[in-house]
């Protein structure tokens, strides 16, 4: 039991109900990201999460079931607005003659300085 006053099953089933939601709307995004503007799309879905983040937490502050299934809404669609256009984002990042082998060198020789990662 929860502080919610629900079982486990129930809050699987829950979970479970949004990742269907997440996985009909990732794909859903990319499409209007294709029709609009890719980075407009995730720009806008960035700031949303920015400005939203605070008032989205305030709700659980005392929570109550409903408030759970609107944050869990919000997040799920905000979310999905920015991992949608992602592929299509990467896609423009690099040109088509650069395949994945041949950007990995330079992804990593780019993390190394912000990662802290040192050779011995």
């Amino acid at each position: 039991m929860t502080k919610l006053g629900l079982e486990l099953p129930t809050i699987i089933l829950i979970n479970t109900l949004f990742l269907g939601i997440w996985a009909l709307f990732v794909p859903l995004m990319g499409y209007i990201a294709d029709k609009i503007d890719t980075k407009k799309i995730m720009m806008g879905s960035a700031l949303t999460l920015m400005f939203a983040a605070y008032p989205a937490l305030s709700l659980l502050a005392v929570p109550t079931v409903q408030k759970v299934l609107l944050f869990q809404s919000i997040l799920t669609l905000i979310g999905s607005a920015f991992v949608g256009p992602t592929t299509a984002l990467l896609t423009e990042m690099f040109p088509p003659g650069i395949s994945g082998v041949q950007a990995f060198p330079w992804a990593t020789t780019w993390a190394i300085p912000f990662l802290g990662v040192r050779h011995p």
